[in-house]
Formats: structure tokens, C-alpha cells, sequence
């Protein structure tokens, strides 16, 4: 089962752990961390990655794909023993998950989250990829990391901003099939640590049963994400900002399509509340219909003329609608009159 594949560890595993055919991929920020900096210098094969979403693009591809390919063929890499680590947070994960994809076929691929919405969410699941055009994920691969390491020592050299970033991700898993965790989850680490392996195998309870999205049962997961996409491209927010506002609209709009009740609604929206954002969500929520409908249509769930929505139908049921993206315009702008 996929969720076997996490292992949850104090300090980072030992170099010597891994085959002496491993080539380590990591975000070249890790560095400020001297153990961190020292864990990377045991790798005799290494290469420096700039994370961020500038990394995920066929340029960068292409040049880290000849740098591999430099070290196979002086260094006798290649063969079924290569492995691909990838130290970083979430684009790091998408690009080396489909560098160890593609290259030669598809190589052993461990993960090692550095950022809290990695360890929670990017990092599980197998989805990895590209963006083109500046429109993201639109080239990838679904190929499960081998193993994945959650280590606590580098989960907390991380600042009070980052777990803001993951903690919407955090509540939306327990909006879909955790709801006893909803309101017990706290935004500091030790309360995020010590819920991880009820989040994590809260999202894997959906991934498993679904690993090639061949039944339509993980797009549950996108809770937040049609909206939150737009609110990210729009005001250049981080994602985890994103997705808190992509919750609120899917709220309101669950309320206003009558599938949630007003006393859960209620409920609900004081917990997600806890959650800092750079503007307010009367703010976020002020986007012209055309811009809305232009993202939105760039969108991977996109139906024909619809788009698989996910509504809020209580605290830990979800509810998968296909809408027209005209209704979705339609509710942006009714929301901008109501707020």
C-alpha cells in the first residue's frame, strides 16, 4: 500500500542508506541549515536545484536531464540501481518526480519534504509535472515515490509563515474525510507533527483507491484548488493562501446551492478564519469575470463547457458537481455584491 511508503524520522537518513548509485536533487536554499548542508556533502553524486515555479519548465528539464546523463555516462549510474533523492519542497517534488519518471524509463524515486504543504499534501500521491506557457501541471506523469521520508528535524527549522501556508491544506483534508481532526489541529508545529499521519493517510484513503484518477474518486482532492488557482494566478498568493480563499468561495457557494446548512457553514468558517492571508477575502474575491473565466478554463477538470466543482457538504463529506464555468463567473460576481 502507498501509504507504507512514508516513514516518519527524527534526524535525515544517512547517505549510506541509500545505493552508492544515487543522485541527490535538492533546493539549494536547504544550505542555510549547516546539517542540512552537511547531510548533502555525503553524496558523492548531487545536483543544485533554484525551487520555485521557474524550476518547473522544459528548459530546466532539459538542463538537469544533461547533467544526469553527464554523471551516468562518466560514473557507470545508469542501470535498475539508479536512484533519484529529491530534498525540497513542492517543486522540487514535481520535477524530480518526473525527472525519475522519464529518464531511462522511470527510476527509484525518494522523497524528503522541506516545507510543511510538501510534507502534508505535494509529496503524496505520485502527481508530479511541468508547467507550459506559464499554465501549471499541464505536462506530468503520476508515479508514486518509492519512500518518503517526514523529517521532524527539518520540519522545524521551518518559520511560523510556513505552516500558515500548509495549514489550509491541513483543514482540507479534514474537511473531506477527517472531520475529528477539524477542530483539534492547531497552527504550530508540534500540533501539525502530531497530526501528519492522520492527514496523510486521510489523503491516501482517497489515493489508493484511485492512484490513476481512472474512477474520478481523487477529485475530491481539489477542494479549493478551481477558485484557488485563480485567486494564485490573480494576486500572486502562495498556494496554501490560495486554497484558504478557494475554501471560503466553495463554502459560499455550497451554501448558496443549498447543500450545506447554515448552522455547519457557520461552524466551519470560524476554524478557517485562523488562517492568515494577505488580504481579506473581500478583497481576493474582487476579480473581473473574464479573468476568472480565462484561468478557470485553463483548468485540468474542465468538462466540455463545465468543471468538476467540489461543494462542502458537511464536515467530512464532500460532494463532486459538474457546473458551467458562466455559473462559476456568475457566483464570483454574485459574491463581490454580497461581500
Amino acid at each position: 500500500m502507498l501509504k507504507k511508503s512514508v516513514q516518519y524520522i527524527k534526524n535525515l537518513p544517512s547517505a549510506r542508506s541509500f545505493s552508492k548509485t544515487t543522485i541527490l536533487l535538492y533546493d539549494d536554499k536547504t544550505l542555510q541549515h549547516p546539517f542540512i548542508k552537511s547531510w548533502v556533502e555525503t553524496f558523492k553524486y548531487r545536483i543544485a536545484l533554484n525551487a520555485g515555479e521557474s524550476l518547473k519548465t522544459l528548459d530546466s528539464y532539459s538542463f538537469v536531464l544533461k547533467q544526469v546523463q553527464n554523471m551516468v555516462r562518466s560514473n557507470e549510474l545508469g542501470g535498475s540501481d539508479l536512484n533519484f533523492v529529491a530534498l525540497g519542497g513542492g517543486t522540487v517534488g514535481d520535477f524530480v518526480g518526473f525527472l525519475a519518471s522519464t529518464y531511462q524509463r522511470g527510476r527509484k524515486l525518494v522523497l524528503i519534504p522541506t516545507t510543511w504543504l510538501a510534507a502534508i499534501d505535494s509529496a503524496h500521491g505520485g502527481k508530479n509535472g511541468l508547467n507550459l506557457d506559464s499554465v501549471k501541471n499541464q505536462i506530468g506523469t503520476i508515479y508514486p515515490a518509492e519512500k518518503i521520508y517526514i523529517c521532524e528535524k527539518v520540519l522545524k527549522t521551518l518559520p511560523q509563515s510556513e505552516l500558515n501556508n500548509a495549514f489550509a491544506e491541513a483543514l482540507k483534508i479534514c474537511l473531506i474525510n477527517q472531520p475529528k481532526k477539524f477542530f483539534k489541529i492547531e497552527k504550530d508545529s508540534r500540533s501539525l507533527y502530531q497530526h501528519l499521519p492522520y492527514l496523510i493517510a486521510g489523503k491516501y484513503n482517497i489515493v489508493e483507491k484511485d492512484l490513476y484518477e481512472k474512477k474520478g474518486l481523487r477529485k475530491v482532492l481539489n477542494l479549493g484548488h478551481t477558485m484557488g488557482h485563480v485567486f494564485e494566478a490573480i494576486h500572486n498568493l502562495s498556494h496554501g493562501q490560495a486554497v484558504f480563499f478557494g475554501i471560503l468561495f466553495s463554502l459560499r457557494f455550497s451554501l448558496r446551492k443549498k447543500y450545506i446548512k447554515w448552522s455547519e457553514f457557520q461552524r466551519i468558517i470560524e476554524k478557517l478564519f485562523v488562517i492568515e492571508a494577505n488580504l481579506t477575502y473581500q478583497q481576493a474575491i474582487q476579480i473581473p469575470g473574464q479573468k476568472v473565466r480565462e484561468v478557470i478554463l485553463q483548468d485540468k477538470k474542465k468538462v466540455n463547457q463545465g468543471i468538476d466543482f467540489i461543494f462542502i457538504k458537511s464536515l467530512g463529506k464532500v460532494v463532486v458537481k459538474t457546473v458551467k464555468v458562466n455559473e462559476i463567473v456568475t457566483e464570483v460576481l454574485r459574491q463581490q455584491r454580497e461581500l
